[in-house]
């Protein structure tokens, strides 16, 4: 699932250089949360969100992946789709020439001149959707932070 959000977008910064932004394949709010866990309860084989799937069960935010996080030295924050979209997508910088897939992690650069950071696309869909295990997707955060 896409958006028009390209990948690259300009915010005034309240984290320090280096936050993580993780983007989930889902929109927030409670029908969105139980059409989810639906999904993953009945289909789990088509269910369209690996992040969702590795971080979370259907009783909630993994334990491991709880603990994982914590020990992580820079600061993450976790979104949806549309939550992302409009904290991050009114001062869009320069666009990429493809629309970002979620889910997504994007990582926060660099303040601009104009006293913004600038967030890059640092693991696509396709590298998280790599991961077959949480031991992987914590591999690929890691190496992220190198």
């Amino acid at each position: 699932m896409g958006s028009g959000l390209k990948g690259k977008s300009q915010k005034p910064s309240k984290y320090t250089t280096g936050h993580l932004v993780f983007v989930y394949n889902a929109d927030s709010g409670v029908l969105n949360l139980m059409k989810d866990i639906a999904h993953k309860l009945l289909s789990p084989a088509t269910y369209p969100c690996s992040l969702c799937d590795l971080t979370y069960s259907a009783l909630g935010e993994r334990k491991t992946w709880v603990r994982f996080r914590k020990s992580l030295s820079v600061s993450q924050e976790y979104l949806h789709i549309d939550e992302f979209v409009s904290q991050y997508n009114d001062s869009a910088g320069e666009a990429q020439s493809d629309p970002v897939q979620y889910p997504a992690i994007f990582r926060l650069r660099d303040k601009t001149e104009l006293g913004s950071g600038t967030l890059e696309l640092v693991a696509t869909k396709q590298q998280i959707d790599a991961c077959e295990s949480q031991k992987a997707l914590k591999s690929l955060v890691r190496s992220l932070l190198m």
